[in-house]
C-alpha cells in the first residue's frame, strides 16, 4: 500500500478501496470434480483481476526509476524487461558490462526488498556486433547478476541499406 500511495498520491478514504480489493482475495483449486476450500491469498493478484495489470505497473514502477538513474535505455512488456547498452567504438566493452552490472545489482536489491525475484536462469545478455568487431571482443566476456553468470550470446549485426 505504501508503494501505491507513493506512486499515485492516493490517500485516506480513496486508498481504502484498493486496499480492500487487494487484501480480501481468496483462491481455491479445482481438479476434475474436486474443489478445495477457500484460502486467503497472502500475496499476488488473481489472474482474472481487472486492476491487476494497473497495480502491477504501479508496483514495478521503481524498475524504470532505477534503470533511468543509470542512464540506460530499456523497455518492458508484462513482466519482461530489456535493458540496452550502446558501446562506442572507442569504449572498452568491459566498461559497458560494468555499467549494466551495477544497474542489475541495484535492481536485484530492489527485487529482494519488494518480495520479487529476478530469474537469473531466464536472463541472458545479447551482444550485437559487426562481424569484424568479434575479433576485438575478449573471450571471457560475461554478465553477472547477483553472483550468477548469465548466458551471453553473440549476434552478428548486419546493417540494412
Amino acid at each position: 500500500m505504501n508503494q501505491l500511495q507513493h506512486s499515485t498520491c492516493i490517500t485516506d478514504a480513496a486508498l481504502s478501496w484498493p486496499h480492500s480489493y487487494i487484501t480480501e482475495c481468496y483462491q481455491r483449486v479445482a481438479v476434475d470434480s474436486a474443489t478445495s476450500a477457500d484460502c486467503d491469498m497472502k500475496c499476488g493478484m488473481p489472474q482474472w483481476s481487472v486492476l491487476g495489470p494497473i497495480l502491477y505497473c504501479i508496483y514495478t514502477r521503481p524498475i524504470s526509476e532505477i534503470v533511468a538513474r543509470h542512464g540506460l535505455p530499456y523497455h518492458c512488456y508484462a513482466d519482461d524487461t530489456q535493458i540496452h547498452v550502446a558501446v562506442k567504438r572507442s569504449q572498452p566493452i568491459t566498461e559497458a558490462i560494468t555499467k549494466i552490472e551495477q544497474c542489475l545489482s541495484e535492481l536485484t536489491d530492489w527485487y529482494g526488498k519488494s518480495q520479487l525475484k529476478l530469474n537469473t536462469e531466464k536472463s541472458e545478455a545479447v551482444i550485437f556486433l559487426k562481424p569484424k568487431q568479434r575479433n576485438d571482443l575478449p573471450s571471457d566476456i560475461s554478465v553477472t547478476i547477483g553472483g550468477h553468470r548469465v548466458v551471453t550470446k553473440l549476434c552478428n549485426r548486419r546493417l540494412l541499406r
